[in-house]
């Protein structure tokens, strides 16, 4: 960047002056996953508590169990996101999220550790899928100048109007419905959110944001995988 006389001296300013649309897009890929994280990992054993549903050591191995379905999963899609390209596999696993959440907590709400403890697994599973390639989504969307702010700010986005304040609305809206439907409901309507946010990445955001990052060792341009389609050997 310095060789090339082409860095920026407030990186974040230039990101939103340039890249208003992208930041906003990449926001909205982000929100779903932050709401179904920290509702299915943290908010649930609130829940199976307040409800007598499950003690909150057997509800903790539950989670521990789906965090390890996500610690060998993550890496997975991430690198198979190479293969079938990120947008593809991140709609793949938005929309497993959106779904899967009522059989989730309709699992809870049986008080059975075991059937529990699969739903939760399960559901870790379709988190990885969106998860894996969600942050070279996210970087691929800016160019090198401006790629550390831009992506940060978006992710920050993402996690604070999805994850951050998922808890106290799942926690309002149990208590005004006596149930989990609505807080089901609620994360599908932002997995809807993150659907349409990642549809409305155009290929040549990702293209033009990524292209610093296919260069051969002569400094020449390689054209970025397709995010649309299959690596061709």
């Amino acid at each position: 960047m310095k060789q090339q006389n082409t860095a920026v001296k407030i990186p974040m300013v230039d990101a939103f002056k340039n890249y208003p649309r992208q930041i906003i897009l990449a926001a909205g890929s982000m929100i779903s996953t932050g709401a179904y994280f920290y509702i299915l990992n943290t908010y649930s054993l609130t829940y199976a508590d307040q409800f007598d549903l499950l003690s909150g050591n057997l509800m903790l191995g539950a989670v521990m169990v789906s965090a390890l379905v996500a610690v060998i999963f993550i890496p997975i899609f991430g690198q198979l996101s190479e293969k079938f390209g990120r947008r593809r596999i991140l709609m793949v696993g938005i929309t497993g999220m959106g779904v899967w959440v009522f059989v989730a907590f309709a699992a809870i709400d049986t008080g059975n550790f075991w059937i529990t403890t699969g739903a939760l697994a399960v559901g870790a599973f379709m988190l990885s899928i969106s998860y894996g390639p969600q942050a070279t989504f996210i970087a691929e969307l800016f160019d090198a100048r401006v790629r550390y702010s831009a992506a940060s700010i978006a992710f920050q986005i993402g996690v604070l109007l999805g994850g951050a304040i998922a808890p106290m609305v799942a926690a309002m809206l149990v208590r005004a419905t006596g149930g989990s439907l609505a807080v089901a409901v609620y994360i599908a309507a932002l997995s809807v959110i993150s659907l349409i946010s990642v549809y409305f990445v155009r290929d040549t955001d990702l293209d033009e944001g990524s292209r610093d990052m296919y260069i051969d060792d002569n400094g020449a341009y390689l054209p970025p995988v397709d995010q649309r389609s299959t690596v061709v050997n």
